[in-house]
This record gives structure tokens, sequence and C-alpha cells, in this order.
């Protein structure tokens, strides 16, 4: 109830159409990979092997257009 009533609008009427079978699936397929430690696993060794897809996979989100214009707004408002 923190968001505002056009929020949650369209989370009532638009949710349903992106939030189907399909997406449920996905993620009871994440939630399994975190259950059974393989989520754990792959972390674990990303990380011991030096982190370079991870590196590479924060830049591609680094260099998205709302992530630009994220980051410019945190500095106008002091944030950042």
């Amino acid at each position: 109830r923190a968001v505002s009533d056009t929020a949650k609008w369209g989370g009532l009427t638009l949710g349903p159409k992106i939030i189907d079978e399909h997406v449920e699936k996905n993620m009871r397929e994440a939630l399994k990979s975190v259950q059974d430690g393989s989520f754990a696993k792959a972390w674990i060794a990303e990380s011991k092997s030096g982190a370079k897809k991870f590196d590479e996979l924060m830049a591609e989100c680094d260099s998205l257009e709302i992530e630009k214009v994220g980051k410019k707004i945190r500095q106008m408002s002091g944030l950042e």
C-alpha cells in the first residue's frame, strides 16, 4: 500500500498479463536453484574464479539508459 493508486491500478490490471504461467515457471526454477544449492555453488565458483562474468554482466547493466538516468537523478538529489 506504499505505492500510488496509479501503480496499484497498473499492478492489478496489467500485472496478470505480465506475470503469467511462464513467469511463474521461471521463478519456480530460480527458487529451486536456490533451494538445492546450485545457485550458491555457481556464485562461489564465479567469485573464486575472479568474477569475470559478474563484472561483464554489471558493465552491461551499467550501460543501460535507465541506469545512466538513475545515476544522474541520484547526483542531482545529492544521493551519489
